[in-house]
């Protein structure tokens, strides 16, 4: 992979089918200009292991758009935002995992955040 590919996203671990897609869209392409991922809305997408997005000096969001589910068992580390529209719904799978957002948790107000998870920041 080029370095250019592995600095958008860099995943360990065993990962889902359904996030392999993202995985391989957010990899095989250069960020998008606005440097945000969206998980499609009334979607499902899943993620085991390690999943690191963005890079310090090179921030990237997440959106999980509308009525979409983000399925999260291992630990997350996003340099940029997480984004939760209107009944997104993020799902920590395991006990004490960790989270680190780097940027701000933008939620709306039926957002959902579950699961035993351990803030870095505290952006909950």
């Amino acid at each position: 992979m080029a370095s250019d590919a592995t600095s958008a996203v860099t995943a360990t671990g065993a990962l889902g089918a359904a996030l392999c897609q993202t995985v391989c869209f957010l990899s095989l392409r250069r960020a998008p200009p606005h440097g945000q991922y969206a998980f499609p809305s009334n979607k499902v997408r899943s993620s085991q292991g390690v999943l690191v997005v963005g890079r310090n000096h090179k921030r990237k969001n997440i959106v999980v758009k509308q009525d979409a589910t983000f399925r999260v068992e291992g630990n997350l580390t996003i340099y940029g935002d997480l984004i939760l529209k209107d009944g997104a719904t993020i799902e920590f799978i395991g006990s004490s995992l960790v989270v680190n957002v780097f940027g701000r948790v933008n939620k709306s107000e039926t957002a959902e955040v579950k699961g035993d998870l351990v803030e870095v920041r505290n952006r909950f």
